[in-house]
């Protein structure tokens, strides 16, 4: 007895392997190209929300920095944090020994620092009553994410000492570097120097009028992510103290 296969339904027709292929790597393309421009808008709006961050804390730096220079009493630029004073000695016109006296390593007008230091005293007594200080350093601890791009912090001390009283000696110890008691204000900041000079010394704060006026000239980063690549955005203005 002879079995023949059942007709196949009239119009059903089966795809081809050719087709199938076809397909599937429109189907590959497709979805390569989605997920290409997905992850180009994320990058996008990865980096610019690193742009806003670093706005940010621009725009934080930058109100309390005028506001802490506007109202100090002296203002003192120095090279920094560890490069901070000069040591002189001189001789006692009474007992004829020897004396060493050290001072504030005080950067010379137009130059630029790392390390700067805001003296404040009582309007009445004149008593040195407050001592702030910026400055900026490699820290060993933290990667750095290219040459010259160092943290950015700062300390603020509440004192009550006589106007004598040498300012070198109030200032933390040398071996407070990059402490957790110095507040943090950025991971990543490259000092640009004397906007006005045509060579100068790689310092955030420029020495303007004396140790009146400070130019902070430099450039924030803000380190991103796995998606969001590095953001930075330049900084330069200048402030005086009033008094």
């Amino acid at each position: 007895m002879k079995h023949s296969a059942s007709p196949r339904p009239h119009g059903l027709r089966a795809f081809t392997l050719v087709e199938i292929l076809v397909a599937v790597t429109l189907f590959g393309v497709a979805i390569s190209s989605t997920i290409g421009f997905y992850l180009y808008a994320m990058r996008t709006y990865q980096f610019d929300i690193g742009k806003c961050l670093v706005n940010s804390d621009f725009r934080r730096f930058t109100d309390q920095m005028v506001n802490n220079v506007t109202f100090a009493s002296q203002i003192h630029i120095l090279p920094s944090f560890t490069e901070r004073t000069t040591t002189t000695t001189y001789t006692d016109p009474i007992t004829f020994a020897t004396k060493t006296v050290t001072n504030l390593n005080t950067v010379a007008n137009s130059t630029s620092g790392d390390f700067l230091v805001l003296v404040y005293q009582d309007a009445t007594t004149t008593n040195i009553v407050r001592l702030v200080g910026y400055y900026r350093a490699e820290d060993s601890s933290m990667k750095n994410y290219g040459a010259n791009k160092f943290p950015v912090r700062m300390f603020d001390i509440a004192l009550d000492q006589p106007a004598s009283t040498n300012i070198a000696t109030l200032l933390p110890s040398t071996s407070t570097l990059n402490s957790s008691a110095h507040r943090l204000l950025f991971l990543d900041s490259t000092a640009l120097g004397n906007p006005n000079a045509t060579t100068s010394a790689p310092g955030i704060f420029t020495n303007i009028n004396g140790g009146r006026t400070v130019i902070v000239n430099g450039e924030l980063c803000n380190r991103g992510n796995n998606i969001r690549k590095k953001a930075s955005n330049k900084y330069n203005f200048t402030v005086s103290r009033r008094s």
